[in-house]
């Protein structure tokens, strides 16, 4: 469990520090990252991650707590950002805005399998809104 909690330290740390380079590494073959809004392949999924930095956003992951069990961690964090590109829908703001999201984790073999991304669309709505 250690293992995979320090390779969700690490993941954040990528993104955080924008080494797209390193992403792949932590990623098995045939990795997706996916919410209810959207799905992202492997190959896709850096891609994906940059679109959130696109046009100045300065993005990044506050990790706050994580817990986990066997090949499974559930990493609780916010995510910080201006809204300088349409994201989910929802026309450029300029506002900075912190939401809480969760991600559900499935490792395999020493590898990200699974990337499952919990937040409320709603209270994304409202942040911008306010």
């Amino acid at each position: 469990m250690t293992d995979n909690k320090n390779l969700v330290e690490r993941f954040f740390k990528v993104f955080n520090k924008r080494d797209w380079d390193a992403l792949p590494e932590l990623l098995t073959s045939d990795c997706v990252h996916g919410s209810d809004f959207s799905s992202f392949q492997r190959e896709d999924i850096v891609s994906h991650y940059k679109s959130f930095i696109a046009n100045g956003a300065d993005s990044k992951w506050h990790l706050d707590r994580m817990t986990g069990e066997g090949d499974v961690v559930v990493v609780e964090f916010r995510w910080s950002s201006n809204h300088v590109i349409e994201m989910l829908g929802i026309p450029p703001t300029g506002k900075k805005f912190e939401l809480p999201v969760v991600f559900v984790i499935d490792f395999e073999d020493g590898k990200i399998k699974r990337i499952r991304s919990l937040y409320s669309y709603e209270l994304y709505q409202q942040i911008l809104s306010q």
